[in-house]
C-alpha cells in the first residue's frame, strides 16, 4: 500500500467492471482535508469485458469509486449499489443507487443523522491514478450533497446517476473513477468515554426495578447520567455499589450538593421517594457498574385477627429504617416477635 505525505492512506472503496453489480469493502484510508495530490495506490483492480455491437472488438473498462475521509473517526467503509446504466452509443453509462456503510472507530458513535460530501467523476483517462487524480479533483470543486443516515449506512435518495460515461469505441483500456469526499468532523460524531450498566441484585417486575439497564457516558461533555433505582411490594433496596465498592445513599429526598469520589466515576445517590434511589454518575474512568441490592421483609401476625391484634405498616418499600406496631386488642396480648427466626421479646 503506498502512503502520501503526513502519514495520510487512500482509502479506495471499490472496483466496478462494466455491466456488474457489486459490494466492495473499503481498503483504504485518507485525510480528506489534505492539499497534497492524490498518488496511486494498491488496487484490487479486475477487468471487465464489454462488446461493442458497432466495432466488435473486446476492451478492458475500468470503473473504480474512492471514499475519502479520516480514518481519526471512521474504522471501515463499504459500498454497494453500483450499476451500468444504459448506453449511448459508445459511451457506457454508471448509476449508484444504494449507500455506502461506515462504521466509526473504537470509541466514537454516530451523533448526526445525516453527512455531506462533495462528488466528482472522471473524464476517460489511460491510467488508474489519472482517472482518481482527475475525479478527485472534480469532486473538490464538485457538487454537494447530503446523504441520510441509518445505522451505519449513509444513502441519498434518488441515488446519483449518469455519473461516469467511459468509451468503449476503440481496444484501448479506459479508466473512469468517482471520487465522493466527505465532510467528516468530530462535530458529527460523539466521542464515547465508557459503557455503564445498571442492574438489580434480586431484582424483578415485582421486586425491585431500574429505569434503564445502560448508558454512555460522553468524555468530551463529561455528561451526567442518571439510573433510579424503584421497589416494589414487600421489598427494599438496602445499598448501592458503583464498580464493587458500596456508595453513601443519602436520606435527604434532593440530591446532594457535590459528588463523591469512588472508584472509576464520581456519585450522588440519595433517596428521593419512600421506595426509590437515584443514582447520578460523572467523571467517569472506565466502564461502570451500578448495582442495587434488593431485600424483601414479610412481616404478619401468627395468630392474629382484627379481634385480637393488628398490625400496623405491612409494606417495607424504601428504607433504611422500618417500624412496624403490633397492637394487642383487649382481653390478648403479643407474647413473641421474632425476626429470620430469632426472637427478640
Amino acid at each position: 500500500m503506498t502512503k502520501i505525505s503526513r502519514g495520510s492512506i487512500i482509502l479506495l472503496c471499490a472496483i466496478f467492471g462494466v455491466a456488474m453489480l457489486i459490494a466492495a469493502v473499503c481498503s483504504f484510508a485518507y485525510s480528506p482535508y489534505s492539499t497534497d495530490p492524490v498518488e496511486a495506490a494498491q488496487t484490487y483492480a479486475s477487468a471487465s469485458y464489454t462488446y461493442d455491437p458497432i466495432n466488435p472488438n473486446y476492451r478492458n473498462v475500468y470503473f473504480y469509486v474512492y471514499v475519502y475521509y479520516d480514518n481519526t473517526y471512521i474504522s471501515s467503509c463499504q459500498i454497494s449499489g453500483l450499476s451500468q446504466g444504459s448506453g449511448s452509443g459508445d459511451r457506457h453509462y454508471y448509476n449508484w443507487t444504494g449507500y455506502f456503510s461506515l462504521t466509526p472507530s473504537s470509541g466514537y458513535v454516530w451523533a448526526t443523522s445525516s453527512i455531506t460530501g462533495q462528488v466528482g467523476v472522471s473524464t476517460d483517462q489511460t491510467s488508474q491514478n489519472s482517472a482518481r487524480t482527475n475525479a478527485y479533483n472534480a469532486a473538490s470543486s464538485g457538487s454537494t450533497y447530503t446523504f441520510t443516515r441509518s445505522g451505519n449506512n449513509f444513502s441519498r435518495s434518488g441515488g446519483l446517476n449518469n455519473l461516469v460515461r467511459c468509451n468503449t469505441s476503440t481496444s484501448t483500456s479506459y479508466y473512469c473513477a468517482l471520487v465522493l469526499k466527505l465532510s467528516m468532523s468530530s462535530s458529527q460524531l460523539s466521542r464515547v468515554g465508557w459503557n455503564i450498566s445498571a442492574s438489580v441484585s434480586n431484582g424483578g417486575v415485582d421486586k425491585a426495578t431500574v429505569d434503564k439497564t445502560s448508558d454512555i457516558y460522553t468524555i468530551a461533555q463529561n455528561t451526567q447520567h442518571t439510573f433510579i433505582f424503584t421497589s416494589l411490594n414487600s421489598n427494599y433496596i438496602s445499598s448501592i455499589s458503583i464498580n464493587n465498592a458500596n456508595v453513601t445513599i443519602s436520606a435527604s429526598s434532593t440530591a446532594p450538593g457535590s459528588f463523591t469520589q469512588t472508584t472509576g466515576a464520581q456519585y450522588k445517590a440519595y433517596r428521593n421517594a419512600r421506595n426509590q434511589i437515584t443514582v447520578i454518575v460523572t467523571n467517569l474512568t472506565q466502564n461502570t457498574a451500578i448495582v442495587a441490592t434488593n431485600r424483601n421483609i414479610a412481616v404478619s401476625l401468627a395468630s392474629g385477627s382484627g379481634d385480637k391484634a393488628t398490625l400496623e405498616n405491612t409494606l417495607a418499600a424504601g428504607g433504611p429504617n422500618f417500624t412496624y406496631t403490633f397492637t394487642a386488642n383487649a382481653g390478648n396480648y403479643i407474647s413473641t416477635i421474632s425476626i429470620n427466626g430469632v426472637s427478640i421479646i
